[in-house]
């Protein structure tokens, strides 16, 4: 398996892991039908270095996904850098599960952060990646709020 980051020609794998994603999580058919509208769109035209996104392709076959936002942030002792990666979109393809995909994603990702001097990496869990994200060494942070205005 080897891991790739996705370029403006591969949008539309992008925008497959993002609604499969939400579906896995439960989302009406409704909301997954404007999030696939909203992020082609978003892709098409607002892709930028601030996005990164990676594909994992085995046998010239798309197995998962993910993508990352490189995000800045007033710095902390915890974060001098100010600087931080928000993981997101992560998807594996059902019938790749359970075998490394997710992991292969991830260390991957974690050595791009390494080499841009990253060193903080955040991301929202669903119940199916909690344990993966666990045992790669994410904790729970249990005051983090979201207002949708």
């Amino acid at each position: 398996m080897r891991i790739e980051k996705a370029g403006k020609d591969q949008i539309e794998w992008v925008v497959r892991h993002r609604v499969e994603m939400f579906r896995s999580m439960g989302w009406e058919e409704g909301d997954l039908l404007k999030t696939e509208s909203v992020a082609r769109q978003f892709l098409e035209t607002s892709w930028s270095e601030e996005l990164e996104c990676y594909l994992a392709i085995e046998d010239d076959k798309v197995v998962g996904g993910c993508a990352v936002a490189v995000q800045r942030m007033l710095p902390s002792s915890r974060n001098p850098g100010g600087t931080q990666a928000y993981l997101h979109n992560m998807y594996v393809e059902e019938e790749y599960r359970g075998r490394g995909v997710a992991t292969a994603l991830l260390d991957h990702i974690f050595s791009v952060c390494r080499m841009r001097g990253i060193r903080r990496v955040t991301l929202h869990a669903t119940d199916m990646g909690r344990p993966i994200y666990e045992r790669m060494g994410f904790e729970m942070s249990d005051n983090y709020f979201v207002m949708v205005l």
